[in-house]
């Protein structure tokens, strides 16, 4: 059976057993094109119900939950530091780092950046990339919303909870990242950075190690910075699915 449609819902659209939908109301109407006496799911701070669409009005839809639903999530805490890249692909990294399960995107500046975004720009960015965010998790059947952080530099990313720092260096020819991850516990906090087009400068690589980064090899080839980031979140997603 077909999974029903998921969508977001913050708290305050909820009135006893009823929720009323506003922000998805194009997509519910227009594009699913449900009717009244359709079902969806709702998800609403990381609880989700079954529900029912029993009135649609001129800019809302009113649904009445059902049941509870007993969803879980793979529980795995990772982070993706991601250079700024051109937007297209940076936004495919968010609907690609979402669908695998990341808990948390940092967009990062870096000297190498091809793509500059001043501070006028940022929140229209930032909004777009949470609307992103928020679209992928409705159409991979997640619970939660990945987070997503204004851009920042390197030393600026609070680091404390993280346990396990890695960042993909296509120098490094000596620990690939399984060997890593095969000494890491499924409950550990990561965090990997994952460079621009151009790659990490040796003067970031050093602020990283200094910052207790463990560089890691990807493999033989030179990745794009996309490819390298799905690659990467990939190989930590299977390998503490398996410990």
């Amino acid at each position: 059976m077909k999974p029903l449609q998921r969508y977001f819902v913050s708290e305050e659209n909820i009135k006893d057993d009823f929720i009323t939908i506003t922000e998805d109301y194009h997509h519910i109407v227009n594009v699913m094109r449900f009717k009244k006496g359709d079902e969806i799911v709702v998800t609403i701070n990381s609880k989700s119900f079954k529900a029912e669409i029993i009135e649609i009005g001129k800019s809302y839809v009113l649904v009445k939950k059902k049941c509870v639903l007993n969803e879980e999530e793979n529980d795995f805490d990772i982070t993706l530091a991601q250079s700024l890249i051109r937007s297209e692909k940076f936004e495919f990294i968010l609907q690609k780092a979402t669908e695998l399960g990341v808990k948390r995107i940092i967009p990062l500046r870096m000297e190498r950046n091809v793509v500059k975004i001043d501070a006028q720009s940022e929140r229209k960015k930032i909004e777009r990339w949470k609307k992103i965010l928020k679209e992928a998790s409705e159409q991979t059947q997640r619970n939660t919303i990945p987070e997503i952080f204004l851009i920042s530099e390197i030393e600026k990313i609070d680091l404390s909870e993280y346990n396990l720092r890695l960042v993909a260096y296509e120098k490094e020819k000596t620990i690939n990242i399984k060997q890593v991850l095969q000494k890491s516990k499924k409950d550990d906090k990561i965090i990997i950075v994952i460079g621009p087009e151009g790659g990490i400068t040796e003067a970031e690589l050093e602020k990283l190690k200094n910052l207790n980064f463990i560089p890691v090899s990807l493999g033989n080839n030179i990745l794009r910075s996309e490819t390298a980031a799905i690659f990467a979140v990939s190989v930590i997603i299977y390998e503490l699915f398996n410990k």
